[in-house]
């Protein structure tokens, strides 16, 4: 029976998730600093190479998703102002 952290080791991203995990990253134009806010802000590590191999394939699809979409998770969204009525 296998123990957690060997489990673990096992399970970590492969070398070519990540890099194609950083290849769609230059794809994308992210800055470094974005790259690791992103990782850390979904998948609470600090480098591609500490995902799991599920998490790997979850980076990867949001990746494609945000390039074809040409979405910037970055971006804040002002909210406007709404007046309500009590």
């Amino acid at each position: 029976m296998k123990n957690y952290q060997e489990t673990q080791i096992i399970d970590k991203a492969t070398v070519k998730q990540v890099a194609y995990i950083h290849a769609l990253i230059k794809e994308i134009g992210w800055s470094d600093e974005e790259y690791r806010d992103y990782l850390y802000q979904h998948f609470l590590v600090k480098s591609s190479k500490e995902l799991t191999k599920k998490d790997a394939v979850r980076m990867i699809e949001n990746l494609k998703y945000i390039k074809e979409h040409e979405i910037n998770p970055f971006e804040k969204i002002e909210l406007e102002e709404m007046e309500c009525e009590i």
